[in-house]
């Protein structure tokens, strides 16, 4: 292995991962299951994308399904009685555009599910750590680098109900968290790779307009964001989570991809027209207020976790067109995550 991986700390764990239908949930699953960790599963509903191309008898030990907004009792003791050690936390409304149409959803997800989450964490007499997807959207000055100390702010519903979540994190930690119990915030850049299958999202929406043939829609092209890829930002979450408990505190790391920093939506684009030799039909529309740029430091990670991002914009689209053109997806999968963390 040629990554900071430590596999005991991981080897025949039993992992809770929310959200593990979704884009980075099921590349998770994946990913631990490598690990030989046995993997639990909690969503809403089976989604599509790489989800539906993974092999779920072989990945999961077992699934819940439950809107984490409002879980019941009864599986609120059977996900007790799993004897978790650690979870990863992603379910979430993780699109801009969904919150902007529905804001009270998007609140209701965020806000009230991450505190269930807290809640059925700290009820695992089991569970001595939790890590929390958020995102690069919480900082009150977004056009300026950020550190994780910076002010925290939102100017619309999506970031709102992120930094909210945050705010219900530390009022947990101050007030209910159990002492043996730690938590992991991470706040990574715009997360891209094969099977991400998301409505309003840059690089799904390009990939079904190729495969549909049909006019790409675009906002604000000459916007800037750190993309990253799903294994660049999945490497993250677990060296984040090693050094959490062994370090024994809470923490909070950015997660940005200095490789990839400076690229506009249109240039990602040009990218990927140029990977599958074809030119798409622009709609150029702007629908509701948007950051023009998003640049997060992730020095502190790079010194505590010595992580930084590997994988280019070509290198992260080529894999994408790969995954996307595969037969077996599901062995295509296995094969790019050998490939980044295991083959020297």
């Amino acid at each position: 292995m040629n990554k900071l991986i430590d596999l005991d700390f991981w080897n025949r764990k039993k992992i809770l991962i929310t959200g593990h239908t979704g884009f980075k949930g099921s590349w998770m699953s994946v990913i631990m299951k490598k690990l030989n960790a046995e993997i639990y599963g909690l969503s809403n509903i089976k989604k599509k994308g790489i989800y539906k191309d993974i092999s779920n008898d072989e990945v999961y030990k077992r699934e819940f399904f439950t809107d984490i907004n409002k879980i019941n009792e009864d599986l609120y003791q059977k996900l007790i009685a799993t004897e978790i050690d650690y979870i990863f936390h992603f379910a979430a409304q993780s699109l801009v555009g969904v919150a902007y149409l529905n804001p009270k959803e998007t609140l209701m997800t965020n806000i009230i599910g991450t505190y269930n989450i807290l809640d059925l964490f700290n009820e695992m007499d089991s569970a001595k750590l939790i890590s929390i997807a958020t995102t690069d959207k919480v900082y009150k000055n977004p056009s300026q680098v950020n550190k994780e100390d910076a002010e925290l702010g939102s100017s619309e519903f999506y970031s709102l109900s992120k930094v909210s979540a945050e705010k219900v994190i530390n009022l947990f930690i101050e007030n209910k968290l159990n002492k043996d119990k730690f938590i992991s915030v991470i706040r990574a850049g715009n997360v891209i790779g094969g099977g991400d299958a998301g409505n309003d999202r840059l690089v799904p929406d390009v990939v079904r307009a190729i495969q549909n043939k049909k006019t790409l829609k675009v906002r604000n092209p000459e916007s800037i964001r750190p993309w990253q890829h799903v294994l660049d930002s999945l490497y993250g979450y677990i060296l984040a989570s090693q050094y959490t408990y062994k370090k024994e505190e809470n923490t909070v790391f950015n997660l940005n991809s200095e490789v990839n920093n400076k690229f506009t939506a249109i240039h990602l684009i040009k990218e990927i027209e140029n990977v599958w030799n074809i030119e798409l039909d622009l709609d150029i529309e702007s629908t509701y207020k948007e950051v023009e740029e998003l640049i997060i430091d992730s020095s502190k990670a790079k010194k505590e976790l010595n992580w930084e991002a590997t994988l280019s914009i070509p290198e992260s689209i080529n894999l994408i067109h790969k995954w996307e053109t595969s037969v077996n997806k599901f062995d295509e999968t296995n094969k790019q995550i050998q490939d980044y963390f295991f083959e020297i």
